[in-house]
């Protein structure tokens, strides 16, 4: 029998098989397209089912947030109002601070000048308050020499009787010219927003020649140290003027409120 003749018989006896694997293919690609559209049917059913889910919680949301907005803004207002509410009080509560940082400097001189004279009492007032919208651009008068820790000097003591000579060589601490030179050149920047006190305090030199100074220091350093004013800018200015007739003392401290006022 020729060779051909048996390869046709061979592809004859495999062809039924062929035709079951064939088929067997296209039945597995139906029912995966079956699957596959079960699948989409599906899903298209419970995005129909909860899409008036969504639009329920979405309509929910936008309600949520449209209160949430005037929440915030009702918010803003009230932190506006109690903003201004606590305006009304602020020169109070910058007074009462003020008055605690003189009381706390009468407290540190009497505790420094005890040793010298137990019981020794200070007294520390202020005598004026002016803005700076009074005083013009300079808090302080043409001439009146700056003071500050620079040009302070050694005022802490006495040597044979004879006050400590400051480094400008003035007796007693008293600068008698101004050492920065322009004496606007060291005023404050924000001179709209300075506050100027004029001091009085009982005059101390009876128990230590360079007490008043000490005193003016001290205050000055206690304004500094408050939590409501401006320390870089807070300084004490000008000289200590005495006044022996009721045996007291004047000198003048600028202040500068941390807080833009208005005059």
């Amino acid at each position: 029998m020729p060779e051909s003749t048996l390869r046709w018989q061979a592809l004859n006896q495999k062809k039924p098989y062929l035709v079951a694997t064939v088929f067997s293919l296209v039945l597995v690609a139906l029912a995966i397209g079956f699957l596959f559209q079960e699948l989409a049917a599906s899903k298209q059913a419970e995005i129909d089912r909860i899409t008036p889910e969504v639009d329920n919680e979405t309509h929910k949301s936008d309600v949520f947030n449209a209160a949430n907005t005037k929440l915030q803004q009702s918010h803003k207002q009230a932190d506006q109002i109690v903003a201004l509410l606590q305006e009304r009080y602020y020169w109070g509560d910058f007074l009462a601070e003020m008055r605690s940082a003189l009381i706390r400097a009468e407290a540190g001189v009497q505790k420094k000048l005890s040793a010298q004279k137990p019981g020794v009492q200070a007294g520390i007032w202020v005598e004026k308050m002016t803005a700076a919208t009074d005083l013009g651009a300079n808090a302080a008068p043409p001439g009146v020499p700056q003071w500050t820790p620079e040009n302070r000097g050694p005022y802490r003591g006495q040597e044979g009787g004879v006050p400590i000579r400051n480094d400008m060589g003035n007796p007693g601490g008293y600068p008698a010219s101004n050492p920065m030179g322009n004496p606007a050149a060291s005023q404050t920047d924000s001179t709209t927003n300075v506050i100027t006190l004029l001091c009085r305090a009982v005059s101390l030199t009876s128990v230590d020649p360079s007490a008043n100074p000490e005193i003016a220091y001290a205050v000055g350093d206690e304004i500094k140290n408050s939590p409501v004013v401006d320390p870089k800018t807070t300084q004490v200015v000008g000289q200590i003027s005495p006044d022996d007739a009721n045996g007291t003392f004047t000198f003048t401290v600028n202040v500068t409120p941390l807080k833009t006022l208005d005059y």
